[in-house]
């Protein structure tokens, strides 16, 4: 598998567009279920997105050097992106041993107000607003 420039396209949109999110609460249930709880900055609207047994790995970061990062590729119209060439699911698959097959990984990535959550996953999450 050939990994090129990383590409950091827009995922997921909200019908007012995007506003900046925060990433409340992030819960691994049993063994690849993971739920992620966000919280709209704008009108306080909740989702959850919920990776239903397709979760390879998953990093939740605030460090200050991730921001510098998302700022470098001007990462301001969207906070939900998806990662093609990712160089963090080369990394998963050397590091796992993980064989390339019929079913492809993916890197998503949620730029939060204060941190940035990426997620290896083979499909894209169930996503539903909450009250």
């Amino acid at each position: 598998m050939i990994f090129l420039e990383e590409k950091w396209v827009k995922w997921l949109f909200t019908k007012n567009g995007v506003g900046m999110y925060y990433i409340n609460t992030i819960k691994f249930v049993d063994d690849n279920n993971l739920f992620v709880y966000l919280t709209e900055t704008n009108n306080d609207k909740k989702l959850v997105l919920n990776w239903n047994g397709t979760i390879e790995s998953y990093i939740h970061s605030d460090e200050a050097a991730r921001y510098k990062i998302c700022e470098h590729l001007n990462l301001k119209d969207g906070r939900f992106y998806k990662i093609e060439n990712s160089k963090y699911i080369k990394w998963i698959m050397e590091y796992r041993s993980i064989s390339y097959n019929e079913k492809k990984l993916e890197h998503f990535c949620i730029v939060g107000v204060v941190s940035v959550l990426d997620i290896i996953a083979y499909d894209e999450p169930l996503v539903s607003e909450i009250e």
